[in-house]
């Protein structure tokens, strides 16, 4: 299988050009309607896509998305 022949902890080049095999995807959906629930949906996203968020994400040993 391609990717496997990286050491555990230096996956990025195989992340990156897409042939690391593994995923996980996080969809958030928000309802676009002008209520409290839209601005709670957006604030959240922001917060995902945070610089000091994606830090967290990194550390995890994910791929931050920036």
């Amino acid at each position: 299988m391609k990717g496997f022949r990286c050491r555990l902890n230096d996956v990025s080049p195989f992340v990156e050009d897409g042939t690391y095999p593994f995923t996980r995807r996080l969809f958030i959906a928000i309802c676009r309607d002008g209520t409290p629930d839209e601005t709670a949906g957006i604030a959240y996203v922001n917060m995902l896509l945070s610089k000091e968020d994606q830090k967290l994400v990194e550390k995890a040993g994910y791929v931050p998305l920036r």
